[in-house]
């Protein structure tokens, strides 16, 4: 069943936008009394049905409430030293599939690109058809890059501060249950800076390894996220 992300509240009736029209109609062929799935970006969903087209505008119905289950039971921000080129597309598409619950792009000593405000809106479109494709019931927030000290300050929000460090003989730990808020730090290429790492532990952060094989940052901060996810049980 396809699915679509719209304003909350999910209301009895509703007309989608034009974009979302065009897409019900022209990419996926959707005719009247076609169903679909509609959620509400906060964990709600509803199956609904086209029930008619004015203007090239769709019409939907909203049938049966449901509540998405799909969401992790830990919530993970992947603070991303900023990559060069288009990696961070990449990063956020696939981290999104897995579970992440946020995405916050970080300069720090070693980034090579400075910051991408223009591509913010592309960033959040990838993060939300990454959310339909993968069945979740939220859109992960992509934020607008922050300077390494900003992040730090940030991290006194999160119960735990994973720190990706190759070498590190840490593990990633079966997290506690219940609520806990994590976040998780990759740096870009060329790692994490001595003094970045000595500010993160100061911050809080607890240096973990992912094994003996170093990974690229496009690749760290997925194969984190995929071990943190099962380790608290998301893959049983």
């Amino acid at each position: 069943m396809q699915r679509l992300f719209v304003p909350p509240p999910l209301l009895p009736h509703m007309t989608l936008t034009a974009e979302q029209s065009h897409q019900m109609l022209r990419v996926m062929r959707m005719k009247p009394n076609d169903p679909l799935m509609v959620l509400d970006g906060l964990g709600n969903g509803a199956v609904a049905r086209i029930f008619a087209v004015s203007d090239g505008l769709v019409e939907i119905k909203t049938e049966a409430p449901q509540k998405i289950l799909a969401e992790p039971s830990i919530k993970v921000t992947l603070f991303q030293g900023l990559p060069k080129a288009d990696k961070l597309e990449w990063i956020v598409q696939k981290s999104v599939e897995l579970g992440v619950f946020s995405v916050q792009p970080v300069v720090m000593a070693h980034s090579i690109a400075k910051g991408v405000p223009a591509k913010l809106p592309r960033l959040q479109t990838i993060a939300r058809e990454a959310a339909e494709q993968a069945e979740r019931g939220i859109i992960p927030q992509v934020f607008a890059p922050m300077d390494f000290a900003q992040a730090c300050e940030k991290l006194k929000d999160f119960d735990r501060v994973l720190v990706c460090q190759p070498g590190s003989e840490a593990g990633l730990a079966k997290p506690d249950a219940g609520g806990q808020t994590v976040a998780l730090i990759i740096g870009p290429e060329g790692g994490i800076s001595p003094a970045e790492l000595t500010l993160l532990e100061q911050a809080g952060g607890v240096a973990v390894g992912l094994g003996p094989r170093v990974l690229r940052t496009e690749t760290a901060g997925l194969a984190a996220l995929a071990a943190l996810f099962f380790a608290a049980g998301e893959w049983a």
